[in-house]
């Protein structure tokens, strides 16, 4: 997909963890999930690059390492951080690094693909 898009270029870049690699796959478990996404994104040249279990320290890495670059594209929607908040309790350390991690990824995509619109989200639907 990444040489694809760097061929064609995308408008819309979805990069998260493993709730925004649902909204693109054709995992059959999630295929309302596939089709809401193509309801909604068809023609739109859109791209989940969402990966399962990810932490933001797994997202940054795959940016620095070249997913985003001579992609520019004209959106990029980021969903991440739930990975880092775990099944116990955090406190003030664990919320400064995903903030730090969060920031890093921010700053990389603003980087490599400057002129771009940014949507950054939260996850409020996740549970734990």
């Amino acid at each position: 997909m990444v040489e694809k898009a760097k061929k064609r270029g995308i408008d819309i870049y979805f990069e998260g963890d493993s709730i925004t690699r649902r909204w693109g796959t054709s995992d059959p478990q999630y295929k309302e999930n596939l089709a809401n996404w193509t309801t909604n994104f068809y023609g739109w040249n859109a791209a989940d690059f969402g990966w399962g279990a990810d932490s933001t320290q797994h997202i940054l890495w795959r940016l620095e390492n070249g997913e985003i670059d001579d992609v520019n594209p004209k959106i990029i929607v980021l969903l991440a951080g739930i990975n880092n908040v775990g099944a116990r309790a955090g406190n003030d350390a664990k919320v400064e690094e995903i903030t730090r991690g969060l920031k890093a990824i921010v700053d990389i995509c603003r980087k490599k693909s400057s002129g771009c619109d940014h949507h950054f989200d939260r996850d409020i639907s996740a549970q734990r």
